[in-house]
């Protein structure tokens, strides 16, 4: 749960007033500036003053601040309601930026239009962009059965920031040692002859099929592989990401014809999102701990705003301008809810009944996972592509998840009842089965066992350790 757009700074709302007094006149004063310009527009957002942050972002593009003021006119935008200009602002942002997220632009609005087809169509082409000092590998993928004996060790890169990563378990479960490391940091070759399998989990950012490429020349006798968070958006960074792997776990099934290549890695089976900022231990852990919590009736909700997710966007400014009381808000800000503790993260969960799952682009996100493990019932639209080949319908009736067709505030107040309904139907005796039906199956330890066993079945003929 993420905090109001409005919620004053640590030092309150009077210390905010007096800060953005200083910063307009330190604007005033020298206006050529545009890092006072850009402060003052992102103590503006967080004061949720947006119309006012629209004049001081343009302010600091004008001055010189580049892509992230142009990123700040677009956040400003979208808390101003002003959602169709905000879209505007950050295509003239990606096609300032230019490489690989500019040439993807085509399909990136066809996303944002809700044109999957569109979107797929523009994206099949992606392979012809791709030059060929991009394609140039620094050695060739590690051939199917290649590996005389199962994988001995992992090597987990531990730097995406969306993922807790218990080492021990991950180890208990494997029955072989796992060792964290930041990969881009890696200078020389890790291990000896005994094989090892090196794994990234890669979210949305910056663009990485170079330090896969690097990876590759350090390891040249050992498995690396990637498993795609976002490889339902992020097209052209995910396809070079899989092409210089030995073979890449895309995340969303509807979306991963494109990362096979004839002469790159393979593309392995869909590994979906599943609970990751928590430990299964954690949550074992917090759920004991916070057996006698009350609950929230209201519908729980916060997202990130993302340019793409546009239909998502529209919805939850329409349900927060609708005056009903739920807990539905979009963030503009970064990542607050980050910035909390594992544990009060869980708790914040843990304090309703109900919650809302929009998809940036038809994915099965984490929260849905999230959510069960807190012994939610969730609200997923239909348009989720990939929820029934991940959890069954018969498990979702079972559980139950409420599934809803329209992105209107009718549809989800219907569905809200319906899953309010369901919850207290149950009580705490179903919302624990909802908890262990996560936490036994779809938690971090379990899909790095499937990537693994994958893998060993490859490369090494079916065997495990």
């Amino acid at each position: 749960m993420n905090p109001s757009p409005t919620t004053p700074g640590p030092g309150g709302a009077r210390d905010d007033e007096e800060a953005q007094a200083l910063l307009m006149r330190a604007c005033e004063a020298e206006p050529a500036r545009p890092d006072l310009a850009f402060a003052l527009a992102e103590l503006l957002i967080r004061r949720g003053h947006f119309d006012d942050a629209v004049n001081a972002a343009d302010r600091a593009v004008r001055a010189g601040g580049g892509v992230a003021a142009m990123q700040l006119v677009g956040q400003a935008l979208a808390g101003a309601g002003r959602l169709d200009e905000a879209r505007d602002a950050h295509w003239r942002m990606t096609q300032a930026v230019g490489g690989l997220f500019a040439r993807t632009m085509p399909g990136d609005m066809a996303i944002s239009n809700g044109q999957i087809d569109a979107a797929r169509a523009a994206f099949a082409a992606i392979r012809l962009s791709i030059t060929a000092e991009e394609r140039r590998r620094a050695r060739p993928p590690i051939a199917a059965g290649a590996l005389s004996q199962p994988i001995r060790g992992l090597a987990l890169d531990h730097t995406n920031w969306l993922t807790r990563i218990d080492a021990e378990e991950i180890a208990a479960s494997l029955g072989i040692p796992v060792r964290l490391f930041a990969f881009d940091q890696l200078a020389a070759p890790v291990g000896n002859d005994q094989p090892l399998l090196f794994l990234r989990l890669v979210s949305l950012g910056a663009p990485e099929y170079g330090a896969f490429r690097h990876l590759s020349a350090l390891q040249p006798r050992h498995p690396v592989a990637a498993w795609l968070f976002d490889n339902h958006t992020a097209y052209l960074n995910n396809a070079l990401i899989a092409h210089h792997c030995d073979v890449a776990f895309p995340a969303h099934r509807f979306a991963a014809d494109y990362l096979q290549s004839a002469d790159g890695g393979a593309a392995g089976p869909a590994v979906p999102l599943c609970v990751t900022q928590w430990s299964q231990r954690e949550v074992a852990a917090y759920w004991r701990e916070s057996a006698d919590a009350q609950r929230d009736d209201r519908l729980h909700g916060r997202f990130s705003y993302y340019p793409l997710a546009h239909a998502r966007n529209r919805l939850v400014q329409a349900l927060a301008a609708s005056g009903w009381p739920a807990d539905v808000a979009l963030d503009y800000r970064g990542r607050p809810y980050h910035a909390r503790s594992p544990r009060e993260r869980f708790l914040a969960w843990r304090g309703f009944k109900t919650s809302l799952h929009l998809p940036v682009a038809n994915d099965l996100s984490m929260r849905v996972f999230d959510a069960l493990a807190a012994g939610h019932v969730p609200i997923v639209p239909r348009a989720t592509l990939d929820l029934d080949a991940v959890i069954s319908p018969a498990d979702q009736a079972a559980l139950p998840i409420v599934r809803f067709d329209d992105y209107s505030v009718e549809a989800v107040k219907a569905a809200h009842a319906a899953a309010l309904a369901a919850f207290d139907r149950g009580g705490e005796a179903q919302a624990a089965v909802r908890h262990a039906y996560v936490r036994d199956r779809h938690m971090l330890v379990h899909r790095i066992r499937a990537i693994v066993d994958h893998v060993n079945s490859r490369y090494a003929g079916g065997s495990r350790p």
